[in-house]
């Protein structure tokens, strides 16, 4: 879900990542078996692509809670 907000809305402003080689990548975590080695370096550059994604998703689901709105106390 990051990854695709990530490429949706992000990434033509700073095209710092190869998405046809990013998307492979991804897809070889998904597929990786016990023992197999994972490149730490794909890993932190994933971590930074969903932040950037984690920082675009639509806050929608924020609701403001008012005084009038409240049916029990709030403490």
């Amino acid at each position: 879900m990051l990854v695709g907000i990530y490429f949706d809305q992000f990434h033509y402003t700073f095209p710092i990542v190869y998405k046809p080689d990013f998307m492979r990548r991804c897809h070889h975590l998904n597929t990786i078996e016990r023992g197999d080695t994972i490149d730490q370096g794909f890993l932190t550059v994933l971590s930074a692509v969903d932040a950037c994604g984690s920082s675009l998703i639509p806050r929608a689901w924020l609701v403001v809670i008012t005084p009038d709105r409240v049916k029990r106390p709030f403490y």
